[in-house]
């Protein structure tokens, strides 16, 4: 072949790019047939793009510490002192996934805290129909954390006529009652109570909270099956000793405390004078998570996984938005395009946030119609705002990004 020569495959890249181009035009052709179906998918790619730059794509044990200390209660500040100790004395964090609901376990022989994160949280996060998952599992380790902080019960008794039947189930409901307490107070502080605690603090307020304790901790509290009211009165007459003037009767909000109030157990030759502590939602829950624990967190894994999420993060608002074409066109039609999607994912999340505000209660129970409800209402804020101000907003900052000397007016607004 001659220098001069043209050889076929030096265009090989450029068409590959306008197939890529084509093909992506092709699809926000067909996006742009149903109303309202574009305008969510860029609004829900610049909130992912948010999320991944601020780190709040990946739940383990060192973003939910992050966001304890984002927190100015002393509670907080207390359980990371309990958390530095953990880690003084090698103690792992255990990390599994699971279908849709959070669970964790406390393991005193093995120095193990074994927490579950749901398998669509992040994605249902990204949506914006639920709340973050690192705050929401951030409760839950305040409640592992916060065992290790006060005294534990010993394993259950396996007849409930057992001499140690009625001192296990009276440990169990004071042991929880106090570890209850502050996870109800980290939701408030974090702002997830009604989606994280909403039993707890109608439970506190009542005084019915060891009535339920008495149905999630089954086979610690054999021998007072059959009688919430002995339950009730022994956890309320322990917080009223122990943790007086701490919940507010009229509004419930969980005051700041000290959490390391009782003293621990007096430890014996054994590890068994301090012995593991199942919290679960029953036996069987508990057993399915000794028999799979999960994965250990380790700083560079977590840190890696992170950084991942946030470049693919950034790759798709990329490609559904079709920033890169539009910046090849001008730099007005880029700035554009993105100061259009912005205002596509305000009123994403303004809606969404509206929804999720009036739906948590009435449809607590109900968690699909709820998530229907709220990605139903989202979708109408980013569509309403993308027709109100989005367009004329992307046309207004093209043209006063190509034309330095012409401001930016509101005239520009038709």
């Amino acid at each position: 072949m001659l220098p001069f020569e043209h050889c076929p495959g030096d265009n090989a890249p450029k068409e590959e790019s306008n197939q890529c181009a084509s093909l992506l035009d092709e699809s926000r052709s067909l996006f742009k047939r149903i109303p309202g179906l574009l305008e969510t998918g860029e609004a829900v790619s610049a909130r992912g793009l948010y999320l991944g730059l601020t780190d709040q794509l990946h739940t383990d044990s060192f973003t939910m510490r992050r966001a304890l200390e984002s927190l100015r209660s002393p509670v907080a500040k207390q359980l990371i002192a309990s958390m530095d100790e953990l880690k003084a004395h090698d103690w792992q964090y255990l990390r599994s996934t699971r279908a849709i609901d959070y669970n964790g376990c406390y393991h005193q022989m093995s120095r193990q805290i074994s927490y579950t994160v749901p398998r669509f949280g992040m994605p249902a996060q990204i949506l914006g129909v639920v709340s973050s998952p690192i705050k929401r599992t951030a409760t839950l380790l305040a409640h592992e954390v916060g065992h290790h902080t006060g005294p534990l019960y010993d394993p259950a008794p396996s007849h409930p006529n057992s001499p140690k039947a009625f001192e296990v189930a009276k440990a169990c409901l004071e042991s929880e009652a106090r570890v209850m307490l502050i996870e109800a107070h980290i939701a408030g502080e974090l702002g997830v109570s009604k989606d994280t605690v909403a039993i707890r603090k109608p439970a506190l307020m009542s005084g019915t909270l060891g009535s339920a304790i008495l149905e999630s901790h089954k086979h610690h509290t054999v021998a007072l099956q059959g009688q919430p009211e002995v339950a009730n009165k022994i956890v309320n007459d322990f917080l009223r000793e122990k943790y007086p003037n701490v919940i507010d009767p009229k509004t419930g909000t969980i005051r700041p405390f000290k959490i390391e109030c009782l003293p621990e157990p007096p430890k014996g030759p054994s590890p068994s004078a301090r012995p593991v502590t199942i919290d679960a939602i029953d036996y069987r829950d508990a057993r399915r998570m000794f028999n799979n624990p999960g994965t250990v967190d380790s700083p560079l894994k977590s840190k890696a996984i992170r950084c991942s999420k946030a470049l693919a993060a950034a790759g798709v608002f990329v490609a559904v938005n079709d920033v890169y074409g539009a910046f090849q066109k001008d730099k007005g039609s880029g700035i554009g395009r993105v100061a259009k999607v912005a205002s596509e994912w305000g009123g994403f999340e303004a809606a969404t946030f509206l929804a999720r505000s009036r739906t948590e209660e009435l449809f607590y129970r109900a968690p699909k119609t709820r998530c229907s409800l709220v990605l139903g209402a989202g979708m109408l804020g980013a569509y309403g705002v993308a027709k109100l101000i989005g367009e004329d907003l992307e046309e207004a900052v093209k043209k006063s990004v190509n034309d330095q000397k012409r401001p930016l007016s509101l005239k520009d607004y038709h």
